[in-house]
């Protein structure tokens, strides 16, 4: 298969309000019944990919461009506007050596284990069943958890 060459090299000044309409060109096709779905699906998935993985890649170049310029100013290109950030901090508390907050985790990891645990024996439930609460001995009527799902589809690429 003969790769395609693209060329960056930009004519368009991307704004927020033609994203929209570069959508509706990407789609358009479809409703107008020119281009199966699925075609359009897998040729816009596809891109999304290379997109994503192109992005990732420059990430590090674009930081290192963002350093170049000094507090204050707001490096642009083609009109947009680009800023570094400190984005999501985690932070760990492995280290801290509370001991009140070791003791809340080991609780909290035995509640989520509980939970878990309690789901799983409700998942498996197939129609309502009673069961004796081991505190109060009171007798409950106990039903499977609703299942909600959503329709979507997975796209897998050849190698």
């Amino acid at each position: 298969m003969k790769t395609k060459v693209i060329n960056l090299k930009p004519t368009w000044h991307p704004k927020k309000s033609e994203i929209a309409s570069v959508s509706q060109q990407l789609i358009q096709p479809v409703i107008d019944g020119t281009l199966e779905p699925l075609k359009a699906m897998a040729t816009i998935k596809a891109i999304e990919q290379a997109i994503e993985n192109a992005i990732e890649q420059l990430k590090p170049y674009v930081l290192d461009e963002l350093l170049k310029y000094k507090t204050g100013e707001i490096p642009s290109a083609l009109g947009v506007e680009f800023k570094a950030i400190e984005a999501r901090p985690v932070y760990d508390y492995t280290l801290c050596g509370d001991a009140e907050l070791n003791k809340l985790m080991v609780v909290k990891n035995d509640i989520d284990a509980k939970v878990k645990a309690r789901q799983e024996f409700l998942r498996k439930l197939t129609r309502p069943e009673f069961i004796t609460d081991q505190d109060t001995g009171e007798i409950c009527e106990v039903h499977p958890p609703v299942k909600k799902t959503t329709a979507t589809f997975t796209i897998k690429f050849p190698e």
